[in-house]
């Protein structure tokens, strides 16, 4: 993200992790019709844990200045406890398996499952 942010300051940026396969165009969009530019991020969370979902959220400027900020202060390197203590708007997707991260083979397995299933429709 920081590389990004050090690409161009002056620009927001769809932040999107690619161990999320089962987001999909209407997600994306309806995260992008919700953003705030008013707020640090605008960042997808699950009606379940209500926390941010920070690589699946659309960071300001401001916010990338002052996550680098903070990381350097030594506070920590995840985006995620970086948002919880920021103001951002929590965004809660139509349907919660969006954000279905797929870090493991059995993961895998269940996204896989589920991609098949919305095929077979």
């Amino acid at each position: 993200m920081l590389s990004a942010y050090n690409t161009n300051s002056n620009v927001a940026w769809l932040i999107v992790a690619c161990d999320l396969p089962l987001l999909d165009l209407t997600a994306l969009q309806q995260l992008i019709k919700e953003r705030d530019n008013t707020k640090l991020a605008t960042a997808f969370a699950t009606k379940e844990s209500k926390l941010p979902e920070p690589l699946c959220a659309i960071w300001e400027p401001e916010a990338l200045q002052k996550s680098e900020v903070y990381l350097n202060a030594g506070n920590g390197s995840c985006p995620r406890k970086f948002l919880i203590n920021s103001d951002c708007k929590l965004v809660y997707p139509e349907q919660d398996k969006v954000l279905l991260n797929a870090n493991s083979k059995e993961e895998y397995d269940v996204a896989l499952q589920k991609i098949e299933e919305q095929l077979a429709k």
